[in-house]
């Protein structure tokens, strides 16, 4: 069915599509000496001294980087909140760990991680009821598969299989 086919293709290009923008942007290097912070909660301890906008921005920003991911992929794929969650964890540290090899200026951070994978699974749960519409399958099992091999017809259900002439099939 055409239905599910896009539906799928929709998924794919707004989970990469809503992703690759806000990856450029983490990924441009800035001024500085950047760093690495690998004690989890420093830097949401420190965040809590900032001013408000600086809190907001690191928050926000940092959740919508793999939110839409979040949104996007488990409308494709049959995948769970804690799959999502792992998956914006795994993505989030790929990420810091290019910030930090490459150099940008920018602190990679354990913290970052943390909010990234929980942007991922927050974009999950507001797509959450949508998934089960997603995940029908295009074509149902019929009552009996017919296989085909050479010139015959195999009808296989859950009790038998039975072999027929691609003839008898078509009466």
């Amino acid at each position: 069915s055409a239905r599910p086919a896009w539906r799928f293709s929709i998924a794919e290009v707004g989970a990469v599509a809503g992703t690759l923008p806000w990856l450029f942007l983490v990924l441009t290097p800035r001024g500085g000496d950047g760093g690495l912070q690998l004690v989890p909660f420093a830097d949401l301890i420190d965040l809590a001294s900032a001013d408000p906008r600086t809190i907001v921005e690191q928050l926000v920003g940092n959740m919508l980087l793999f939110f839409l991911a979040g949104v996007f992929v488990p409308l494709r794929f049959r995948v769970g909140l804690l799959a999502v969650f792992l998956g914006g964890a795994v993505g989030a540290a790929l990420v810091e760990t290019a910030q930090f090899a490459f150099g940008t200026g920018r602190v990679a951070s354990i913290d970052d991680v943390l909010l990234n994978a929980i942007g991922a699974l927050l974009g999950a749960l507001v797509s959450r009821r949508w998934w089960r519409d997603s995940r029908v399958v295009a074509d149902p099992a019929p009552e009996a598969a017919v296989l085909r091999s050479a010139g015959r017809d195999w009808r296989v259900t859950s009790f038998e299989v039975s072999r027929g002439t691609d003839r008898a099939a078509r009466s």
